[in-house]
């Protein structure tokens, strides 16, 4: 069950002082971010057992950092005096000013992200461009093409690959185009799954020109009529988006400690795990949303192993 049922908690969470939720000491700001991260329902792990304790935390912090302004874009309504924009540049500034939160005192999630920059070296600007591409989910635009949506990515995916890599040192020229690879293949993978939510909420991720290519409209996937173009649609889009995921494939074989190259397998796996059920469900993506069950992440974790 979520822990932040509210706007007014949301809005909350974007302030410095943290409002009902402050703290005033480090221990309880990872808690917090903790709680966060198991409360949410995700395909890919957070901070799984493969993650050595001393590590999990950080894990947590960042996802709790990322999770709470993802839901500030999607979740807040601008009305009553809400303006996400705002709200998502208070967050920011909360960044730029990290240093405030040295006293362990205030919001939880920056007083556990000051902690994890500071312990692990971190640069600002992965943070930063999150949530650009938070503000870019607020002010949503149809993509005119896969570039754009690619683009996106940069933003919304691949510095998350960026700090996990940071967290165990093994951030470099090597690792980093295989992990954006990843990260990029499996934002892409997201919104292939969770199609038929945001078509509910009058999103299509569907790019514009593929769109006409397929002789397609919006309003008609919306409905959820039938169209055998559809099928034929999201099967290049499928394609598209194995050609860029696969790229990354090598990556867990250049990370040296065992779990980290095991976290990343499994991610790995269970990405193409989720775009294996979404080209079986075909047009059923309409309306349905895919899940990995048991036997899948049971399945995931043996090819892991043997990776």
């Amino acid at each position: 069950m979520k822990i932040i049922n509210s706007e007014d908690q949301l809005i909350d969470l974007s302030k410095s002082s943290g409002g009902q939720f402050a703290i005033s000491d480090l221990e309880s700001a990872y808690k917090f971010c903790e709680k966060i991260a198991s409360s949410h329902y995700e395909n890919f792990p957070v901070g799984s057992i493969f993650i050595p304790k001393k590590n999990r935390k950080y894990f947590y912090s960042v996802y709790a950092f990322s999770r709470i302004a993802d839901d500030i874009a999607d979740e807040l309504v601008d009305t009553k005096g809400v303006d996400r924009i705002k709200i998502l540049d208070d967050y920011i500034l909360n960044i730029i000013e990290i240093e405030k939160f040295s006293k362990h005192s205030g919001n939880p999630i920056f007083v556990a992200l000051f902690d994890t920059i500071k312990a692990k070296n971190l640069p600002k600007e992965p943070f930063l461009n999150l949530i650009h591409a938070f503000k870019m989910d607020a002010e949503f635009a149809h993509a005119k093409n896969m570039d754009d949506l690619v683009d996106y990515c940069n933003y919304s995916a691949n510095p998350v690959g960026e700090l996990v890599l940071r967290i165990f040192d093994m951030y470099d020229e090597k690792t980093a185009p295989l992990s954006d690879a990843i990260c990029t293949g499996l934002q892409l993978i997201n919104f292939w799954q969770d199609f038929s939510v945001d078509l509910r909420n009058q999103r299509c991720f569907i790019p514009k020109d593929f769109l006409e290519k397929f002789n397609l409209e919006k309003e008609s996937l919306v409905l959820q009529e039938k169209n055998i173009n559809f099928k034929s649609c999201i099967s290049v889009i499928f394609e598209y988006t194995k050609q860029i995921y696969n790229k990354g494939n090598s990556l867990p074989r250049l990370l040296k400690p065992f779990r980290l190259r095991m976290e990343i397998a499994v991610t790995y796996y269970a990405g193409l795990a989720m775009l294996e059920k979404c080209e079986l469900m075909g047009s059923e993506l309409l309306s349905k949303r895919p899940k990995l069950e048991k036997i899948d992440y049971l399945k995931i974790l043996y090819k892991a192993l043997f990776y």
